[in-house]
């Protein structure tokens, strides 16, 4: 639930300073994306049956068009909650450990005053 919780507060929030989307729901209407001024980091499993790449494909796209900073990384072979050692079945050590690296690059770069 907390990657949908960080795209809520993007939408909520004008003055976020970056955001980071762990495998949570998505918006893709422009009227809802207009709002988000943080730069947005999202980081999805290609084999996710909830939150398709499709979908996330349409919300890149959108927020494209609209001028957002987004940075999207799909992992393949990955399904949902791939970064959750708890996920027995699913979790991907080596796509964790490179999304943790994207997610403190990320923030590093977007948050630097």
């Amino acid at each position: 639930m907390g990657g949908g919780y960080a795209l809520d507060v993007a939408l909520q929030e004008p003055t976020l300073a970056a955001g980071v989307i762990n495998y949570g729901h998505l918006a893709t209407d422009a009227d809802s994306l207009k709002k988000i001024n943080a730069p947005i980091l999202g980081l999805f499993g290609g084999q996710d049956q909830g939150i398709t790449p499709d979908d996330v494909h349409k919300f890149e796209a959108s927020m494209k068009q609209l001028g957002k900073k987004i940075d999207i990384k799909i992992y393949d072979d990955a399904g949902h909650a791939f970064e959750n050692p708890n996920n027995k079945t699913g979790y991907r050590a080596d796509d964790a450990a490179d999304a943790w690296r994207r997610t403190v690059s990320f923030l590093a770069d977007a948050l630097k005053k």
